[in-house]
């Protein structure tokens, strides 16, 4: 206990200015990289992800290394892997690195290949796998599942074993080169981008460690390879780096010192391998332990709940090489990462799941208030695993439920847009909407996809060409990437609903938006039959006043935060009351905290009457709305078989205004 609440002097090596590779850090605290899921399903960066990022440089860090940047579209490790293979991806990152250096922080880009990890049919890796090792890995598959609440293994052990079938064919010459090339030009960009320095991720078992792992790196004849030839790719890798950025610019290299598998890298390798890095002019040396081979296993999770566990590994690498050493390992209370300074088992005190739990930490270093402890439970792993999104159980639960909130609304990908034009009235409307309104965050993507009868349409066309030069001088004087505005057409053959729908699946758009057209019920189909966002726009879609229902429902709160970022104007919440209107002005107060609305935003509560889709009904007439959003609402078991949905009730209760379903 003494240990948690103990303040440290303020002439603290912890607290002391360091340089590192020419940059200098305010501190010796250094934010270690965790993937976070937050990016775009695309790679960019998205708010979530800036908002992290903030936090994290916030909490007074003197570096901050920004996790797991992919390469390569094959070397993505999940859905909402951030990415650095194309120039599209540069803005964002250099947001994300104004946002660290603005906090006061060194930004560094730590730069990744998942290999045999990948979210891909066809993964890449230095060896096909075979059964050398299969009990260890039957084992290890034993424990991951162990770990996960019953109902769940079976999907997840169909995941694993899907993944290890494809792990048949090892890395040709050329793909090796394109993986050294793509490292290259990704390091590049994160120099344009305006990230201090780089780090190369060779640790946790992705590409750059299974060609360093005899585990992973055998050779087809049997036996093993020296460690000259498996570290080959990685050293490759760190040259081809060091010739794409300035004279100077830091490398660092996150090193597994501890595999914990048969054949795996262990310190003594790792010490050689460090030697070799130094040699070639690395920046750094942050240390890592265990791969997703065994760091579920009982005897490692024994070994790693020991506050400090790679204290010894660390100062082994001190006394080996003259490189600046990042030490990491549950180093959950300042008094401990002091004494490892002052002991000089390492430079710089690394924490990623630590500061993740409590973000004040360094602060609660210099005034002895008691650190809110990482416990070690994997709940943060699991949830990246489930491609759920980080999150910690040590957070407070209006936090945890925000940032599971914000989560959500990525998932749907309101960035992106289709919007579908079947008629030159529709093209007019795409106008009305537009002089009110155009997406405004740097990201957002629309394509308008307009819909050609067989045969032609003269108007529509004529309607085309004209709307799509209008629609490029908004676009632009916006400030949007021109590029994210895309034009598309199709000729209709077959029912239009299905087309539209295999359009938005096809191209992953998070908002579908039509207009009314009387005697086309297509249209409403598409709205009934899709989930994510859809909307039909009404007569006067830019402007005017828009009524948000709200029931308290999960679903209800991912309404109120999309129309809190993307509705601006003159917005009513409006509740039909069914439990009082004191417990409503409570749940209110909780809602409007959660999703960022003003803490002055009102709530208009109406009596129930006549059933909800008749009581909204009524309310849009009474207050003369244009336009509503809402969750897509349901009614439970018979009563839906019966009644309908409440969203179809809405629907086709409205006849001139706009309808945006959220999903």
């Amino acid at each position: 206990m003494a240990d948690s609440t103990h303040a440290l002097d303020q002439h603290a090596l912890l607290f002391q200015p360091y340089r590192l590779a020419g940059q200098t850090l305010k501190n010796r605290l250094a934010a270690l990289p965790l993937f976070t899921g937050y990016a775009y399903t695309d790679g960019h960066v998205s708010p979530l992800l800036l908002e992290h990022y903030w936090r994290l440089a916030g909490s007074g860090a003197g570096l901050v290394v920004v996790g797991n940047v992919a390469v390569a579209p094959d070397g993505v490790t999940a859905p909402n892997n951030l990415r650095l293979d194309k120039d599209e991806f540069v803005p964002g990152l250099a947001r994300l690195a104004r946002v660290l250096r603005d906090a006061g922080a060194v930004s560094c880009a730590q730069l990744n290949h998942a290999g045999r990890f990948a979210r891909t049919e066809a993964p890449l890796m230095p060896a096909p796998m075979d059964a050398t090792h299969l009990a260890f890995d039957m084992t290890s598959l034993k424990a991951f599942m162990e770990s996960f609440p019953l109902e769940e293994r079976f999907g997840l052990t169909w995941m694993v074993m899907r993944k290890a079938a494809s792990w048949q064919a090892g890395m040709s010459r050329e793909q090796r080169q394109d993986v050294i090339r793509a490292f290259a030009q990704a390091a590049a960009r994160a120099v344009a981008a305006g990230f201090d320095m780089v780090e190369l991720h060779g640790a946790t078992g992705y590409l750059l460690t299974q060609f360093l792992s005899a585990y992973t790196n055998r050779p087809a004849t049997g036996g093993s390879l020296p460690l000259a030839k498996r570290a080959a790719f990685p050293l490759d890798v760190f040259r081809a780096v060091r010739s794409a950025v300035p004279p100077g610019y830091p490398v660092g290299f996150r090193l597994l010192v501890r595999e914990w598998t048969p054949d795996g890298v262990d310190l003594p390798e790792a010490l050689e391998f460090a030697a070799l890095l130094e040699q070639e002019g690395a920046a750094y040396v942050s240390a890592s332990a265990g791969t997703y081979n065994s760091i579920f296993n009982p005897a490692i999770r024994r070994l790693t709940a020991r506050p400090g566990y790679l204290r010894q590994e660390c100062a082994a690498l001190k006394a080996r090489v003259g490189l600046p050493v990042v030490t990491a390992g549950k180093i959950l209370t300042p008094p401990l990462a002091e004494r490892i300074l002052q002991a000089g088992e390492a430079d710089l005190i690394g924490l990623g799941r630590p500061l993740l739990a409590d973000p004040d930490w360094l602060r609660k270093a210099q005034t002895g208030a008691k650190v809110n402890a990482c416990i070690d439970c994997y709940a943060c792993l699991r949830r990246i695993v489930r491609d759920q999104g980080l999150n910690c159980v040590r957070r407070p639960p209006k936090e945890q439920k925000r940032v599971d909130l914000e989560y959500a609304l990525q998932g749907r990908q309101t960035y992106k847009t289709l919007i579908v034009l079947a008629s030159a009235g529709d093209a007019g409307r795409l106008r009305e909407l537009w002089s009110g309104r155009v997406p405004a965050r740097v990201h957002d993507a629309a394509t308008v996809l307009f819909l050609h009868p067989e045969g032609g349409d003269v108007a529509l066309a004529q309607a085309r060409d004209d709307l799509r030069r209008w629609c490029q001088e908004q676009w632009r004087g916006h400030g949007l990437e021109p590029e994210r505005l895309r034009f598309e057409d199709r000729t209709l053959r077959g029912a239009a609903d299905d087309l539209v729908l295999r359009e938005a699946e096809a191209g992953n758009f998070g908002v579908v938006l039509l207009c009314r057209q009387e005697g086309e019920a297509w249209r409403e189909r598409v709205l009934l039959r899709r989930d994510r966002i859809t909307g039909l726009l009404g007569e006067n879609p830019g402007q005017g006043r828009v009524l948000v229902p709200f029931d308290f429902s999960p679903a209800s709160l991912l309404v109120l935060r999309y129309v809190s970022r993307a509705w601006p104007g003159d917005l009513t919440f409006l509740h039909v009351l069914e439990n009082g209107p004191r417990e409503a002005e409570k749940q209110w107060r909780e809602a409007k905290e959660l999703t960022g609305l003003d803490e002055d935003t009102p709530l208009a509560v109406v009596a129930r009457r006549r059933g909800p889709a008749q009581d909204l009904l009524d309310e849009v007439v009474r207050g003369g709305f244009d336009a509503v959003v809402m969750g897509r609402r349901g009614q439970g078991g018979l009563r839906r078989l019966l009644l309908g949905s409440v969203s179809a009730a809405v629907l086709r209760g409205l006849t001139k205004q706009t309808l945006i379903l959220v999903a």
